[in-house]
């Protein structure tokens, strides 16, 4: 499981998108097992976020990011070995109320 606390920037530009920049702490259990690789782990999290939204109604946006995450421990699988660090594009819809 990963759970976090996330907050955002969004920089106005009058374009079609919007980009924002956003930051993250958060706590991430990961059990992983993995050719000679078993183990189980919990570990602080923080990261950062670089992306875009397009809002198709005022309440709904897709957006596109890049996230970097860091971990207090080894807990991301990564070509053959666990490390403390991951890089992840994320593509989704975001709902505002």
């Amino acid at each position: 499981f990963r759970g976090d606390l996330f907050t955002e920037y969004n920089i106005e530009i009058n374009a079609a998108v919007l980009p924002y920049v956003g930051l993250s702490i958060g706590v991430l259990a990961a059990d992983v097992e993995y050719e000679e690789i078993d183990g189980n782990d919990v570990a602080f999290t923080t990261g950062g976020e670089l992306g875009l939204k397009g809002f198709i109604s005022e309440q709904a946006a897709l957006f596109g990011a890049v996230e970097y995450l860091w971990a207090s421990s080894n807990v991301f699988l990564a070509q053959d070995k666990v490390e403390d660090t991951d890089i992840r594009l994320k593509l989704g819809l975001r709902f505002f109320f």
